[in-house]
């Protein structure tokens, strides 16, 4: 089972999207954490920077990690650019 600070920042970098407070949670609890344990991770996630509050409940990963975002993203691309020689 992923850790909580693991799973929300995995979902956040999965969306290029704000996700709700309220989806974090369900998805949290599905994963065998509880609410609280969910709340006060995002908490010390904003307080670490690793991620952003875009309005009340809503969260994201900041401008500078959408590069390295966006760079993980691609490696995981490169696979299907493999030709045969």
């Amino acid at each position: 089972m992923p850790s909580a600070p693991d799973l929300l920042l995995d979902m956040l970098t999965a969306r290029d999207d704000a996700l709700s407070t309220r989806s974090l949670i369900r998805a949290g609890t599905v994963m065998g954490l509880t609410e609280v344990t969910i709340r006060s991770t995002l908490t010390r996630l904003v307080a670490q920077s690793k991620i952003r509050r875009d309005a009340r409940g809503w969260y994201s990963i900041p401008e500078d990690g959408q590069a390295l975002q966006n760079a993980v993203r691609s490696w995981r691309e490169k696979h299907g650019q493999i030709i045969d020689w």
